[in-house]
């Protein structure tokens, strides 16, 4: 149900970018990953191997936090980003692009 609420989302960030743009409003989307909340806790606490699997697939080798998510919003709701609409942008410490064929480096 997830990935297809997601998939919705992200095509109506597609759709209303370009319907609403000549109007000067922004449409864009962030796509957080793997960032730590409430529920995401407590899910890890009843499975104890659940962040390591994520971990594994988050080559900046940490859990996301609401904190880090905090820049980008500012960034897309101010006049710096009048140029980007239609954006689909993951917040995700590279997991997209890990999953996307790319290599992550191990920490030394």
């Amino acid at each position: 149900a997830y990935s297809m609420a997601m998939g919705a989302v992200i095509q109506m960030t597609r759709e209303l970018s370009t319907e609403w743009a000549c109007h000067g409003v922004r449409v864009n989307c962030v796509t957080p990953a793997q960032v730590t909340n409430p529920s995401l806790i407590e899910r890890m606490q009843a499975d104890p191997t659940l962040e390591g699997r994520f971990l594994r697939g988050i080559p900046a080798g940490r859990m996301g936090r609401p904190t880090d998510i905090q820049g980008l919003a500012v960034l897309l709701a101010s006049d710096a980003s009048e140029w980007i609409t239609g954006a689909i942008i993951p917040m995700d410490g590279g997991n997209m692009a890990m999953n996307a064929g790319g290599t992550p480096r191990t920490r030394d």
